[in-house]
């Protein structure tokens, strides 16, 4: 797809940062853009955003800045929380294919507060989730070796759950069923092992087996409660 111009991009600018209403979908849909009637967009800063699919059900929450992507793919059920920044360098998706991509499948979650560099593509998979605030995803650095910006695609598996303060560089790969605990750093290393369980530390690497309900549910996000001193449950806590 060619460069916009920028009274297009301008016009775009401001349709995106209209509050949510099936009306605001219609003109993104006139401007080219692929959205659902039943998906929720709020208001939110969009600067040369190439193509946007936006799917049933899904949800976009207020006051997100998304500039330079080229692909931004969000899946039925999908979340994408508030205060979130979701960028790229423009020269990869200019210069190369397949690059400056955020894809999240369906039921898939960005909480808030996250900073999130698409230059070589962000993918996360089904019901998994970028929880608790301050993940930096980061695909592009200086290859020292060849004095050059490189970019390698993040993979995030589903069923997986990146707890709060992580960063993942580029080429790194969480395999599915899997959690990064807080504060843990996932490298380029972790794609040579595609075992699933806790991940821990700076580098990150496999710890243990996991499980739980968490696994196995079949609703984009968690809003029951518990009292961890008497294991009472409260469910739909969260509305």
């Amino acid at each position: 797809m060619g460069k916009k111009s920028l009274l297009r991009t301008s016009v775009e600018l401001s349709c995106f940062g209209l509050p949510r209403s099936k009306f605001k979908n219609w003109i993104l849909r006139r401007l080219g853009h692929s959205i659902e009637p039943s998906a929720r967009i709020h208001a939110v800063l969009v600067w040369n955003l190439r193509h946007a699919h936006v799917g049933r059900d899904s949800v976009i929450r207020r006051a997100n800045v998304i500039k330079n992507v080229q692909e931004l793919h969000i899946g039925d059920g999908a979340i994408v929380g508030s205060y979130n920044l979701i960028s790229a360098a423009q020269v990869f998706a200019d210069s190369f294919p397949g690059y400056g991509i955020l894809r999240l499948e369906a039921c898939a979650k960005i909480s808030s507060r996250h900073t999130l560099d698409c230059s070589g593509a962000i993918r996360v998979g089904s019901y998994s989730s970028i929880a608790g605030h301050r993940t930096t995803i980061l695909t592009h650095s200086t290859d020292l070796r060849l004095n050059a910006q490189s970019a390698s695609p993040v993979e995030i598996g589903k069923y997986s759950f990146i707890g709060t303060d992580c960063l993942l560089l580029g080429g790194s790969v969480l395999p599915n069923y899997s959690a990064l605990g807080a504060g843990s750093a996932l490298t380029r290393s972790s794609a040579r092992d595609d075992r699933a369980g806790l991940w821990l530390g700076a580098p990150a690497s496999w710890y243990k087996a996991i499980e739980g309900k968490w696994f196995s549910r079949t609703e984009t996000r968690t809003t029951s409660v518990v009292d961890i001193a008497t294991g009472k449950i409260i469910n739909r806590a969260f509305r």
